[in-house]
C-alpha cells in the first residue's frame, strides 16, 4: 500500500442518533444524581430552621436523597439492560 492509499476498513464514525441517545441518558442520569440530595437537603434545611434541630435533619434528609439517587439510577440502569 502506497503512502496515499487509504486503508479498506477506516474506522466506523458514530452515527448522529447515536451521539444524541448518549447525550440523552449522560443527562438523564447527572438529573438522577443531584436533583433528590439537593432537593432534600433545601427540605431538611427548612426543618432545621422551623424546628431548631440543625444539622440533624438536612444530615438526614441528604442521606434519604443519596438513596434515593441510587435507586433511580439503579432502575435505570435495569431498563437499559432489558
Amino acid at each position: 500500500m502506497s503512502k496515499t492509499q487509504q486503508p479498506d476498513d477506516p474506522a466506523p464514525s458514530p452515527s448522529r442518533s447515536t451521539v444524541i441517545l448518549m447525550l440523552r441518558t449522560l443527562a438523564d442520569t447527572t438529573w438522577r444524581m443531584f436533583v433528590p440530595p439537593f432537593a432534600s437537603l433545601g427540605f431538611g434545611y427548612w426543618v432545621d430552621v422551623q424546628y431548631h434541630s440543625a444539622p440533624w435533619a438536612a444530615l438526614g434528609s441528604v442521606v434519604v436523597g443519596i438513596g434515593v439517587s441510587a435507586w433511580l439510577i439503579a432502575t435505570q440502569i435495569k431498563k437499559v439492560r432489558t
